[in-house]
């Protein structure tokens, strides 16, 4: 949870809220990118990459999986992007800005959040050794109980749940060994595509769901449910059903059909994290932070926001940050 400090010094800050000293940044006007454009019927210019992918895919549309322990795919259509938060958003952070306008080109994203079962093919097939130690929310910061990890997260978990405690740095080997294993490109999605497929069209709207509705019935989050075991911790007034993860896709998905993009567990992205929105990768990948975005099951409901913007180190894990894959058009 991101509510707090780290509580143990060999952990502070090392998944951090936003920096109170930020609050009071300026709001800056929208811009968009420059890029290289061609000119649609209608007049409005479009990156010449996304004018190609236009007519491949006008629409969302889940598509057939690489193999059988690749993720579920649903293809978004080129589009514009929005990025951020309005300066009235209730709980917006100043990091949330400025806000950005961005002409994205299509590709395909995980339908759910990639599962425990996906993970442990992964470990069984490659040999491969997933970081030490693993962060869990104790209400007023961070512990790391010994033997907690993906496998053993102190809670109960079924093959459907999302695996957790994977740090960054795993989840780039799993997506270098699932593009080897389906000859396709996998990777992390971008801070800017995980926010376009949460908004899913619908402008600079803080939840995919209606104002008013109780985010219980739409999302896992840190809810009533955890009162009996944690009486002490920040809860939402709602039951959502589940104490810890739920199987993916529990709850309805967003309008272009993907689960989970709000609660459950955060997600990396593959972003390094800086105090304002950021619409180019940055030349060096050296950083101090990722960003994590979504919330999750030991988060309320206002770092649920489309635009809440997480971070963590790298090779921090924790039981309540997961991830989902992009995978690339030719």
């Amino acid at each position: 949870m991101l509510t707090h400090q780290v509580g143990l010094a060999e952990t502070n800050e090392a998944i951090s809220p936003m920096n109170s000293s930020l609050q009071n940044a300026p709001y800056q006007n929208p811009s968009i990118t420059d890029q290289e454009t061609t000119t649609s019927q209608e007049g409005i210019k479009i990156p010449s990459s996304v004018s190609a992918q236009t007519n491949k895919l006008l629409q969302p549309m889940e598509l057939d999986k690489d193999c059988n322990y690749c993720p579920d795919l649903v293809g978004v259509p080129a589009g514009l992007a929005l990025l951020g938060s309005l300066p009235d958003e209730k709980d917006r952070e100043s990091d949330e800005g400025p806000i950005q306008k961005v002409l994205m080109k299509a590709f395909a994203i995980g339908k759910y959040e990639v599962t425990k079962a996906q993970w442990r093919f992964f470990i069984e097939q490659s040999g491969y050794t997933t970081t030490q130690g693993c962060l869990t929310w104790v209400g007023d910061g961070y512990d790391k109980p010994p033997k907690v990890n993906w496998k053993e997260t102190g809670f109960a978990q079924t093959d459907d749940h999302p695996v957790v405690c994977v740090s960054w740095l795993d989840v780039k080997a799993y997506t270098q060994w699932l593009s080897k294993i389906s000859q396709k490109s996998y990777r992390l999605p971008t801070e800017m595509e995980w926010e376009y497929v949460a908004k899913a069209d619908q402008g600079l709207v803080p939840f995919p769901w209606p104002s008013g509705e109780s985010p219980c019935n739409r999302a896992n989050l840190a809810d009533q449910s955890l009162l009996r075991l944690y009486p002490n911790w920040r809860l939402v007034g709602c039951n959502d059903g589940f104490e810890f993860t739920s199987s993916v896709g529990s709850f309805a998905a967003n309008p272009w059909g993907i689960y989970d993009l709000q609660g459950n567990v955060m997600e990396w992205v593959s972003d390094c994290y800086s105090s304002t929105i950021q619409v180019q990768p940055w030349k060096n990948s050296e950083c101090i932070k990722r960003v994590i975005k979504g919330g999750g099951w030991d988060m309320t409901e206002k770092y649920l926001r489309n635009a809440y913007r997480g971070r963590a180190a790298a090779h921090i894990s924790s039981t309540g940050i997961g991830f989902r894959v992009v995978r690339d058009f030719e």
